[in-house]
Formats: structure tokens, sequence, C-alpha cells
């Protein structure tokens, strides 16, 4: 499928703007006490049983 670079960095910005506000509500979550790393890894799990393999990693650091 062939789309215009306008059409790929307008849906590159959209993306970016739902990990913002992703990161936004893990950083809620956070501070009512969820342990986000445990979460990840349930996650991660899951996506490795449903057959999901890694092509790319993200790190999160926490900074004070």
């Amino acid at each position: 499928m062939e789309h215009s670079k306008n059409y790929l960095e307008k849906m590159l910005d959209e993306t970016l703007d739902v990990i913002q506000a992703s990161i936004g509500l893990l950083s809620i979550l956070q501070r009512e006490g969820q342990d986000i790393g445990k979460a990840l890894e349930r996650h991660n799990n899951k996506l490795i049983e449903r057959g999901w393999e890694y092509n790319m990693n993200c790190n999160i650091e926490k900074h004070s």
C-alpha cells in the first residue's frame, strides 16, 4: 500500500499523540500505586503467548 509523505507524517504525529497520552495515564497509575513494570511484564508475556515477535525495543525511565 502506497501513501503520500504528508499522510505518513500525519499518521506518525497522531501515533506520537497516542503514546504521549498513554505515558500520561501510566504516570497517573504509578502515582496511584500500580506497578507499571509488572504490568508491562504481564502484557509482554501475553503478546508472546499470542505469537508476537519483537522487532523493536522501547525503554521508559522514570525521572525524579
